[in-house]
């Protein structure tokens, strides 16, 4: 477009919407580095927690990647490429860093003393308005002008700017914005977190060391983040002597080594009086024309030092995320393992025991909604709690034997029945927990893979109770459980059957009129009825009244009217009939399963790691890429 065309107007309407542009871009690519840190917090805390599947892992590059995106890429873009950077004092106890600080403003600006770890806060001197924008960017950083008491209650981000002269922060206006930290290596756990803390402010890095300090593991295991935060460092060996020719020799090879793809400097500083707290100025200049010359047009650096760190970052990331990825599936598949196990010898056995076919208490609901209106002394029964279809024939067996006391007595079969259950489970569950941890100690004994050594170790502080601890935790399971899950299906069942009998009244006519008179005879009826119509089998009512019970039950059986009983299995297939004795079924069995649980439930909390969102941060680590070498955020 010809430029004579365009008016002010239009010019400044199109330098509006380029810069609102960028606004957009750098906010997108701040939304995405919160949805990253969120999910790499997420993985940490399940490091965290599932120590035996990740104990031996490094959550590092995690912890790493949130400090480089949230604590420094971020504010780096709210802030601005071009915002003058800030370089860093760090070093271990006594090698001057203090000192060197108030060298190169050439004035006491941070205290010092030969006291280790006296610099206990980050100390920050500078332009004023630098110093405002360097903590306005960051939402979580304080400026105070004064130290605070270290016995006081103050944020852990604190930056310590002291009131500098005027005429002094003219002086040093080429000099970056310079900060004093705390001992590296110190003694004191909250003056080392301040020097770490310092790692979210820095764009230039100044590694003060000596003689006796160059090789220190706590300094080195620094630098390497440093080094992975892609910040310019400059190694200032100081308080140099003759004789310390071969330690200065040897501390090049060994960061060369280390660090040859970095950008680093290598300065001198020869031991010399110190007045008034301050190094003779020529002994430090050339570290001052360093840090000046550092200091100019740093935009470039720091973005380029900053997608540098990103892809650093997310190689790390990836490669990490890789073998957690990895160590999930091995979990999963021993988990799946040992539930397939545990299938054959546990949950299959309570899922098949024998009171689960045995819904009782739906035979109790029909007599009581079927009993009365067939005015039988049914109602006798019920009055006197004795309910049950199996208490209904306990009770005509005795009368037709004239065995009052004998097999046939009234037995409460509900009790009878859960009580036998109960204790077949504890033995079930007892047994396959055994088992099972003497198959991991014999895979542990025979030199199983790490996971399975890490899986024993954990299970020995979770140990099963003994069997007098298991009966009475699953008896307080089973009736909590059942009050919950089985009683509203037998409220349930009740009312439906209510409905369907008003519903039907040739129903209950057909049974009178089948079983006519006999009070006895048309209990047993129905009774009779209830499990026919609930499908149980004539074995149910012999596991309770003894082996002559059962061609007892089929020659009254026979002596009924076949009438009655085509409407009795008719009428059991019934839906709601069908429907209600499913859910008990449903519903006993699962509270079993629950109480089976106590085996697997330790192995699951140390095995079940968790989600798998390798796949959601690749793709936000490329986005990140992208957003940062996008003209709208690198311009």
């Amino acid at each position: 477009m010809d430029q004579t065309l365009i008016s002010p107007n239009q010019t400044t309407r199109i330098a509006l919407l380029a810069e609102n542009e960028i606004i957009m871009s750098k906010q997108a690519f701040i939304e995405k580095v919160d949805e990253l840190c969120a999910l790499l917090e997420e993985i940490i805390g399940q490091f965290k927690k599932y120590g035996t599947a990740f104990g031996d892992l490094d959550p590092t590059p995690f912890e790493f990647a949130i400090l480089l995106f949230r604590e420094r890429l971020a504010p780096q873009l709210s802030e601005g490429f071009d915002a003058h950077p800030v370089a860093a004092f760090w070093g271990g106890t006594n090698t001057g860093k203090s000192t060197l600080v108030n060298s190169i403003y050439r004035e006491v600006v941070s205290p010092s003393g030969s006291t280790a770890g006296f610099t206990k806060r980050l100390i920050a001197v500078g332009n004023p308005a630098r110093l405002n924008g360097l903590v306005g960017s960051r939402k979580s950083w304080v400026k105070l002008n004064q130290l605070p008491d270290d016995s006081f209650l103050t944020p852990d981000k604190i930056l310590f700017c002291p009131v500098v002269p005027e005429e002094t922060t003219k002086r040093v206006f080429e000099l970056p914005v310079l900060i004093d930290t705390p001992d590296i290596d110190s003694s004191n756990t909250n003056s080392g977190k301040q020097a770490y803390l310092a790692l979210e402010l820095a764009d230039i890095a100044v590694w003060v060391t000596t003689s006796q300090k160059y090789k220190d593991k706590v300094g080195l295991d620094f630098l390497e983040t440093v080094m992975n935060l892609g910040i310019p460092r400059i190694d200032v060996f100081n308080q140099t002597m003759p004789r310390h020719s071969e330690a200065i020799e040897d501390l090049r090879n060994e960061y060369d080594k280390r660090w040859p793809e970095n950008e680093r400097f290598f300065i001198l500083v020869d031991e010399c009086v110190v007045s008034n707290e301050l190094i003779p100025e020529v002994a430090v200049e050339q570290l001052s024309e360093k840090l000046k010359t550092l200091s100019k047009d740093f935009a470039k650096r720091r973005y380029s030092a900053g997608l540098h760190a990103l892809r650093k970052s997310a190689g790390s990331l990836l490669q990490t995320l890789e073998i957690f990825s990895e160590r999930k599936k091995a979990c999963e598949k021993l988990l799946t393992q040992i539930n397939t196990l545990l299938d054959e010898s546990l949950y299959g056995p309570l899922r098949r025991l024998p009171g689960h076919e045995m819904p009782f208490e739906l035979q109790s609901a029909m007599l009581r909604v079927i009993g009365p209106r067939l005015r039988s002394t049914i109602g006798d029964f019920l009055s006197s709690g004795i309910g049950l279809a199996t208490q209904v024939l306990s009770s005509f067996f005795s009368t037709v034997t004239g065995r009052k006391n004998g097999n046939y007595e009234s037995v409460d079969a509900i009790k009878e029945r859960d009580k036998i259950d109960i204790e077949t489970a504890v033995n079930i569950i007892d047994s396959a927990g055994h088992n099972l941890y003497e198959k991991i100690r014999n895979k542990v004994a025979k030199g199983g893979p790490s996971l399975i050594n890490r899986l024993h170790s954990s299970l020995k502080k979770s140990e099963l109770p003994d069997r007098k601890v298991l009966l009475e935790e699953l008896m307080t399971l089973y009736a909590e459980k059942k009050k919950e899950t089985v009683n509203p299906i037998i409220s349930r069942f009740e009312e439906n059957l209510e409905k369907f009998c008003t519903e039907n009244p040739l129903m209950i006519e057909t049974i009178k009129y089948a079983v006519p008179g006999i009070s006895a005879l048309a209990s047993l009826a129905a009774a009779v009825f209830s499990i026919h119509s609930l499908a149980i089998l004539p074995g149910v009512t012999e596991y309770f009244l003894g082996v002559v019970a059962v061609p007892i039950y089929r020659k009254l059986e026979d002596s009924l009217p076949e009438g009655f009983m085509n409407l009795a299995q008719n009428i059991g297939k019934e839906a709601f009939i069908k429907k209600a004795r499913n859910e008990f079924i449903k519903s006993r069995r699962a509270i079993f399963v629950e109480a089976g649980n106590r085996v697997v439930k330790p192995i699951e909390e140390i095995l079940a790691t968790g989600g798998n969102t390798r796949d959601e941060i690749e793709i936000l680590l490329r986005e990140l890429e992208s957003e940062w070498i996008s003209p709208n955020v690198g311009n």
